[in-house]
């Protein structure tokens, strides 16, 4: 609902821009920067996955969490798809957002697979987080720039001993 009414508003402010003649140009030129301030919003509304949502669908607050973005291959095209890692019960949870349903599971594997992890870049153009998961035909990546700022709290999460 949200993410339509910054599409109206959005489209609003182009239409006033393009057809009310406006002769202070300081006026003029604020609805350039509000029309740039409701695109940023509207990719903020895109991406983010809700906390409250992800609470309800695990029934429990209690979890670690991440903004983060799983990479994967599609073919040879090579996928960023955005929303929130969450660790929760011995799992590693990877939610998107979704329009139904507005917290989709697209990816999970338990803790007890994961063999190791690095962080640093994860592809030309991410850094991250890449995991060497057991049974896996390759890694599993994770783009995000707070990995390396909350690698204690992951390792706690994931239960294993601070380094």
């Amino acid at each position: 609902m949200l993410k339509k009414l910054v599409l109206l508003l959005l489209v609003l402010t182009f239409a006033v821009i393009l057809f009310v003649p406006i002769q202070n140009r300081i006026i003029y030129y604020s609805l350039y920067l509000l029309m740039i301030g409701w695109v940023v919003l509207f990719r903020f509304l895109e991406d983010s996955v809700s906390l409250r949502e992800v609470e309800r669908k695990l029934g429990s607050k209690e979890f670690f969490s991440i903004k983060a973005g799983y990479i994967f291959m599609d073919g040879p095209v090579c996928v960023l798809s955005k929303g929130l890692l969450v660790v929760f019960e011995g799992n590693v949870l990877f939610y998107k957002r979704d329009r139904v349903a507005k917290a989709k599971l697209e990816y999970s594997f338990p803790v007890d697979s994961i063999e190791g992890y690095s962080l640093g870049k994860v592809d030309e153009f991410h850094t991250g987080i890449t995991f060497e998961v057991e049974g896996e035909k390759g890694e599993v990546k994770f783009a995000g720039k707070d990995f390396a700022l909350r690698e204690g709290e992951l390792r706690r999460a994931i239960g294993w001993p601070e380094e």
